[in-house]
């Protein structure tokens, strides 16, 4: 594709920040690649809309110097999946007058504004921050957990939570605390239970003053929080004995902000404690592998059971229709870890659930690449997501019980 820093130019929101302006996704095709003339250098980047002619990308000019070309040349736009929330990063200024301003406004102040910008970061790339009249170049030296972390806010990843599980609860307290927020309710029919834990330090910013406890309806909250853009940043308040949460959605340009709020309910809920137990079987592996399993059998019963043995694990079904089972072996060779097949078993297991309420389960899938299922005999089985490296979500599901003639 041909490049352009004209438009660039004239659009305030391109200058600064890592987004490119691209074509609609229709036009794109085997001639937008020409390794001829196409920069040896590369850049990450993300994409603020499709409204380019076609053949043609709009991109900041700090961004056309990193990667040393000039208007007109070609670049290869590759996409890059499952790049890391980024944890840690460090700048070099190249002019000592930024480490002044940063002492005089203070540091996290000034790199919070600037970075809202850039959705994602690499290491020896250099970035550009206004503040006022004045920019700054800074080089990216080095970075936690990878060479290449994505920036995007958490108002995404609250929003797919929420998702997963607003058809299985119509309501909750959202307890906070000093330590984080945690959600813990049951569905109607007190057959399952979602547990949800966020610790403090996986926000952006995180403070509570003291214990307290929303209660909100789940649907009212999803018709709000679909109201924001996956990279926005999200920021929720509530006041001591308030009535209301508060929902503020910013976009990562800055140059939209959202708020609404939502009125809090009075629920009496009874927090149940979970005891820790050791189970007999345990088994690891994609979650939407599990998230397509669920969906298949449902074809063709309303019950799943699942046996973990020495053979691996098999989920069975049978209905009106017929029968079917689908078996996967321990794998623990496969090159990408979250496509692993990892079981542990003291013991075989062999327990039967609602194909409705696991399907209900795996609406959880966008939050992990993978899922862990817990069993033991007689027991409720665990089916938990793992969000990154801040909490998790937790379901529990009570088994079948077969009835005696």
């Amino acid at each position: 594709m041909l490049l352009d820093g004209d438009v660039a130019a004239d659009m305030p929101s391109l200058e600064f920040g890592d987004k490119v302006v691209l074509p609609a996704i229709r036009a794109f095709g085997a001639d937008d690649q020409s390794p001829e003339t196409a920069s040896p250098r590369h850049q990450y980047c993300s994409v603020q809309e499709f409204s380019a002619p076609d053949g043609q990308v709009f991109a900041p000019y700090w961004m056309m110097q990193n990667l040393q070309i000039d208007e007109g040349q070609f670049v290869v736009l590759t996409l890059q999946p499952d790049v890391p929330r980024g944890i840690y990063c460090r700048l070099e200024p190249e002019d000592t007058t930024f480490l002044d301003l940063a002492a005089e406004i203070g540091p996290k102040l000034l790199m919070e504004s600037a970075l809202r910008r850039y959705s994602v970061l690499s290491v020896e790339e250099t970035i550009l921050i206004d503040h006022g009249d004045q920019r700054f170049y800074l080089r990216v030296v080095e970075l936690k957990p990878a060479a290449v972390v994505s920036l995007l806010g958490d108002g995404r990843i609250f929003k797919l939570i929420v998702e997963a599980m607003k058809d299985l609860i119509s309501e909750g307290n959202i307890d906070c605390t000093k330590s984080g927020i945690a959600l813990q309710s049951m569905d109607g029919s007190h057959v399952s239970l979602v547990s949800l834990l966020l610790r403090a330090e996986g926000f952006e910013h995180y403070r509570c003053d003291r214990n307290i406890s929303l209660g909100i309806q789940t649907a009212s909250l999803s018709k709000i929080l679909k109201c924001s853009g996956n990279d926005d940043a999200l920021s929720l308040s509530a006041d001591d004995n308030g009535d209301a949460l508060n929902i503020m959605f910013e976009a990562a340009s800055g140059d939209r902000v959202s708020d609404f709020s939502l009125k809090l309910m009075d629920i009496d809920s009874e927090h149940l404690g979970i005891p820790g137990t050791e189970y007999m079987a345990t088994v690891r592996m994609p979650a939407a592998e599990f998230q397509r399993i669920c969906r298949d059998l449902q074809t063709m019963g309303d019950t799943c059971t699942i046996a973990v043995g020495k053979e691996g694990v098999k989920f069975s079904v049978s209905g009106d229709l017929g029968a079917g089972n689908i078996t996967l072996k321990n794998n623990t060779a496969a090159e990408k870890e979250s496509d692993r097949v990892i079981i542990t078993m003291e013991e075989p297991v062999e327990l039967t659930f609602a194909l409705r309420y696991l399907n209900m389960f795996a609406k959880a899938t966008p939050l992990s690449e993978t899922v862990t299922l817990s069993m033991s005999p007689g027991i409720p089985i665990v089916v938990e997501y793992p969000i990154g490296d801040i909490g998790y979500m937790r379901f529990y599901l009570a088994p079948k019980v077969e009835e005696e003639d």
